[in-house]
């Protein structure tokens, strides 16, 4: 897909794609749209993206993309919907804060009480008979914990 080097406009979504957004995509030096949205892309927006000078038009909507959004050149115009529909990312243009790791803590958290939990965390399961086809992580506190 790389070697497109005078592709100025790609639309892929609606395609059931999957895996992580090919850092390639930054060889298409002309490109100028890129719709890449209502697939199951997973991981982080390539930051080498913010290479592609002529992009105007940026979607990524609706995937499963997590971490830091790269905010620089020109990505520093697109808006909050080229970015919806991905819970676990972070930062400008949308009003979720990007932690130091961007990955759940399992680190223990301090209950009401002065009480510390340490979290459980589940990864990367199937829920059966669910509208959501995967959770990325779960993390749950107990109130206590069986004594064995």
């Amino acid at each position: 897909m790389g070697d497109l080097t005078v592709l100025y406009s790609l639309n892929l979504s609606n395609n059931y794609l999957n895996g992580h957004i090919p850092k390639s995509f930054q060889k298409l030096e002309q490109l100028e749209s890129l719709d890449l949205s209502h697939n199951k892309f997973d991981g982080n927006i390539p930051p080498q993206l913010i290479e592609l000078t002529f992009l105007s038009t940026f979607n990524v909507a609706f995937n499963h993309l997590f971490g830091r959004i790269p905010y620089e050149n020109n990505f520093a115009t697109f808006k909050e919907n080229s970015y919806i529909g991905n819970q676990e990312l972070c930062g400008p243009p949308l009003d979720v804060n990007c932690s130091l790791s961007d990955k759940p803590s399992s680190q223990p958290h301090q209950n009401g009480n002065g009480e510390f939990q340490t979290p459980l965390i589940i990864t990367k399961f199937q829920l059966p008979y669910s509208y959501f086809n995967s959770l990325d992580h779960i993390i749950f506190f107990p109130t206590s914990l069986p004594n064995n």
